[in-house]
């Protein structure tokens, strides 16, 4: 009986009524191509809603892949009242399956004055901002979606790492603590759990890092962090036993690397941090943290030429560091300066940031091509 009244409630309900839910529908950015082929069908078909199968129609090219086709549709539509925020969410997701991104967030932009409370056009214009080196313009985004919906596990994720990256503990807790309320699936947890547990061991919140740690996915990095965190509450043989795990887990992670190093340094031990000091210089010579614990092995074998040396580098890192901050907050307000992101660009390959460097590359690129359209 259940299913004879479903089958009869989908096909029997008046064709008036099924465009107006799949309006509704389009309009919060769902685009369904087992939902919209009828839909597309229906309007074709039925003379008094002939004029929205272009709608239809242009929605249902883009579910499959199609957006050129469908951009084609959507041209032909003229919306009514009813139906306009229907065809700019459809224009925008179509717009952006072109790769036409700069177009797609301003129809974006659009879709918010109809309703602020888009979570779809707010994630889109967060990843626009992102792509184009305006990170403080996509934790903007990102924010107003967990005031929306702070179920929104997605958002707080991403806000707590951006969080990280600008070296903003504070946010970045808050941030993380906001996506474990949210109740995850296990694997996005444990990440969670992995990123929390490292941001409140730098804020020296060592008893609450190491049971987090306990929870993210089993990794060198991890056991690394914890290996620290129980040396610092003073537990040495939890400690060690830690590092004993990271060491077999991944010798050569970068965290793995300098927990073994740092904790050999607290024992006094200079010349066995020499090891993996000098391993992740080589595979990674500007790495700030690599190069300042080698200032401090150096001179507690006292060999204060080599340690002048290294104290000398690490400065001039840490100034470069301090630029490519200044710089990374900058971008959020010059959306369109090219020049600044090269400069960061550079930075970042200076700074030993590969993948942070290729990201303001295709940035730069991105604004660039879209410049080089609009002439």
């Amino acid at each position: 009986m259940g299913l004879a009244l479903e089958w009869w409630s989908r096909d029997h309900t008046p064709p008036e009524r099924r465009v107006a839910q799949g309006l509704e529908q389009l309009a919060a950015g769902v685009l369904d191509e087992s939902t919209l082929q009828p839909l597309a069908e229906l309007t074709a078909n039925q003379p008094r809603l002939r004029g929205l199968a272009p709608l239809f129609r242009g929605a249902l090219a883009t579910a499959q892949g199609q957006p050129q086709e469908g951009l084609r549709f959507l041209e032909e539509f003229q919306p009514g009242e009813a139906s306009r925020q229907a065809l700019l969410m459809t224009l925008a997701q179509t717009l952006q399956a072109a790769g036409q991104s700069q177009e797609a967030a301003q129809v974006y932009q659009e879709v918010l004055k109809f309703d602020e409370r888009s979570l779809p056009a707010r994630y889109a214009l967060s990843e626009y901002w992102y792509d184009r080196g305006a990170i403080t313009r996509a934790m903007y985004e990102l924010e107003q979606i967990t005031r929306i919906d702070s179920r929104q596990t997605r958002a707080w994720v991403r806000l707590g790492q951006h969080s990280l990256d600008f070296g903003l503990l504070t946010d970045a807790q808050r941030q993380l603590r906001g996506a474990l309320e949210t109740e995850p699936d296990p694997d996005t947890r444990q990440q969670i759990c992995l990123d929390l547990g490292l941001c409140l061991f730098q804020q020296r919140e060592y008893e609450e890092a190491v049971e987090l740690l306990r929870q993210a996915a089993r990794s060198g990095a991890a056991s690394a962090c914890q290996a620290e965190a129980l040396a610092a509450l003073g537990r040495e043989e939890e400690s060690q036993a830690a590092l004993a795990e990271a060491q077999a887990l991944d010798p050569n992670d970068r965290m793995v690397r300098l927990a073994t190093a740092r904790l050999a340094l607290l024992s006094s031990q200079p010349r066995e941090a020499l090891v993996p000091l000098q391993a992740g210089l080589r595979e990674n010579p500007h790495d700030r943290d690599f190069q300042f614990q080698i200032t401090q092995a150096w001179s507690a074998l006292g060999e204060t030429a080599k340690a002048d040396a290294a104290r000398a580098r690490f400065a001039e890192l840490d100034r470069l560091a301090d630029r490519y901050t200044e710089l990374n907050t900058q971008a959020g307000d010059r959306q369109d300066d090219i020049a600044l992101r090269q400069e960061l660009a550079t930075l970042a390959e200076q700074l030993g940031r590969k993948t942070q460097a290729e990201a303001w590359r295709r940035a730069a690129r991105l604004i660039e091509q879209q410049k080089q359209q609009q002439q």
